[in-house]
């Protein structure tokens, strides 16, 4: 075997190993990604079902008749000072 046919070998078996070891990287890479996303769109879901159990204790205080203290965070059946 001639010597640039040697080295035409070693760069080819080189180039496929540079190769699958891009594609094994890439692969874990968009795992991880992939992984990422799911975390980040699960967080999102819990904090929309979040807000909607907020808001919707908030319009039942309304619907019952209180008014929301925002400072304290829960529903004043009777409205202080209100006239009747």
């Amino acid at each position: 075997m001639s010597l640039n046919l040697r080295l035409a070998l070693i760069g080819i078996i080189a180039a496929g190993v540079f190769f699958a070891g891009w594609k094994f990287v890439d692969l874990v890479a968009v795992g991880r990604v992939s992984k990422a996303t799911e975390i980040f769109n699960q967080e999102n879901r819990d904090a929309a079902d979040a807000m909607s159990e907020a808001r919707a204790r908030v319009r039942a205080c309304y619907d019952g008749g209180g008014v929301w203290d925002r400072a304290k965070g829960q529903c004043q059946r009777s409205v202080p000072g209100a006239r009747q």
